[in-house]
């Protein structure tokens, strides 16, 4: 996955729940932080057939997806423990197992995993419901349809009514961002909709909200065009932010809005955009209490972390001015005679570029002391940001901060069309793959420049 000249960091298909319990009113937007308990065990659970940890995945728009794992015990048990902010879905994963479960801030749950059925909910709080909520998603998934269970309770009658309700709007807001499909149609479908209050969220209304947020992205694309081009080709976050404030503005309100905000703010402060963020949030603050202190903690947070800026013996930084990509390319050859290079395109707020530098460490400590460089450049980001992302992830290798032309002109010659991106040099300073596979292809990466290291030094060619 590439990540492409595009406003911030977007990762939609992270879901964002948010409170769910019975049709709110705009008074009760309030969140609150409580812990909630998973507590089971694995039936008839044998230590050496069956699988040992437990996945579970929470998800929010302050924090993104947290995955935490669990150990089950020999006796086949596990317990699991964590803060939410509000009543949402939590996903639990075992083998082959997958089942949504609905929490409230402080509820506790005691379930079964791997009988028949393989997931069972013993007893806890919202037992009942959750129970009823099993039986409809999996009528849904077998194509029947929504018969009412006797003695159901008012809050799952809310649950079931807005995920029916939510399945098809996300639908339809998937319609609405399908290439092609022209013209403000959604201004008469947004006119039903309560944006003040908060439905009982399931996954569809998760998808329906960042299907909006995608939504009005792409209409700051449509509307102004050549403008979201030109703020595009520069990475100018404030402006591109903008063309999204103004269409979130004009089409929403309420806590909508400030969900839709608060969704832009973090990607911007997850994409290391600090300056750009306090410039919009200056523009257009977000006002629910809960979701204010959040996007603050988030950008206290990024601040310190700009802050460090002394980077560790194994990384070097070198200063390149202003001269064109090309010499910049030929400066590497010239600095590393007779070396293989491997050079990687890559920004801070590219999240693949980030997800990939584990994999970098560990393929740079295999060649350790071999004839190989690793060359990292940076491109359209700060400096600050450049420095303190090498410093507090402890990048290793050689390291350049590309200016926009920079980086464009090589792009050009190379055909990179997004990052990251990776090309191999050989010894005699030609590129040889000028589309080389990435850290996390490990066995096909490690095949070329085996191959490369074994080769006598032909020339000094130009890349």
């Amino acid at each position: 996955m590439d990540c492409v000249t595009l406003p911030f960091r977007r990762c939609l298909t992270v879901l964002f729940f948010y409170c769910l319990l019975i049709p709110f009113t705009s008074s009760a937007q309030h969140f609150k932080e409580d812990k909630i308990t998973i507590s089971g065990a694995i039936k008839n659970f044998d230590k050496e057939k069956n699988q040992h940890t437990v996945v579970f995945l929470i998800n929010s728009a302050v924090n993104g997806t947290i995955k935490k794992t669990e150990v089950v015990d020999l006796g086949g048990k596990f317990k699991f423990e964590s803060v939410i902010a509000c009543p949402q879905d939590v996903v639990i994963q075992y083998d082959e197992i997958s089942a949504e479960v609905f929490f409230r801030p402080g509820d506790r749950l005691n379930i079964e995993l791997g009988g028949n059925p393989s997931f069972r909910i013993i007893e806890g709080d919202l037992a009942r419901e959750n129970r009823m909520i099993q039986e409809f998603l999996a009528e849904r998934a077998a194509g029947k349809g929504y018969i009412k269970p006797k003695g159901a309770s008012s809050l799952f009658e809310a649950w079931a009514a807005d995920y029916t309700k939510y399945d098809a709007w996300s639908k339809l807001i998937k319609h609405y961002n399908t290439p092609g499909v022209t013209g403000d149609s959604i201004s008469s479908f947004l006119s039903g909709y309560k944006m003040n209050e908060l439905p009982v969220v399931s996954v569809p209304y998760i998808e329906f909200l960042s299907g909006l947020y995608s939504y009005f992205t792409r209409q700051a694309d449509a509307g102004k065009s050549a403008l979201f081009a030109q703020y595009a080709k520069e990475r100018n976050f404030t402006g591109l932010g903008g063309l999204f404030s103004d269409h979130i503005k004009r089409k929403t309100k309420g806590l909508t809005k400030d969900l839709l905000f608060t969704m832009l703010y973090m990607d911007a402060l997850n994409g290391e955009q600090l300056a750009e963020f306090k410039v919009l949030w200056s523009r257009e603050p977000v006002f629910n209490p809960y979701l204010k202190k959040k996007i603050f903690e988030k950008s206290l947070e990024l601040e310190a972390y700009l802050k460090k800026q002394q980077v560790k013996d194994a990384s070097t930084l070198v200063q390149i001015g202003h001269t064109e990509g090309q010499s910049v390319l030929d400066s590497v050859v010239r600095r590393f005679p007779g070396k293989v290079i491997y050079a990687d395109f890559w920004a801070p707020w590219c999240s693949p570029c980030m997800a990939a530098m584990p994999a970098s460490k560990e393929v740079q400590q295999y060649y350790k002391n071999k004839d190989i460089v690793f060359v990292f450049f940076g491109n359209r980001c700060s400096d600050e940001s450049w420095k303190a992302t090498i410093a507090n992830r402890e990048l290793p290798g050689v390291h350049y901060n590309l200016s926009n032309d920079q980086y464009n002109l090589l792009a050009s010659k190379f055909n990179i069309n997004g990052i990251p991106h990776y090309l191999i040099i050989d010894k005699g300073g030609k590129v040889v793959n000028g589309n080389a596979p990435g850290p996390e292809q490990k066995e096909s990466l490690k095949s070329e420049l085996d191959l490369l290291l074994k080769q006598a030094v032909i020339g000094a060619d130009k890349p």
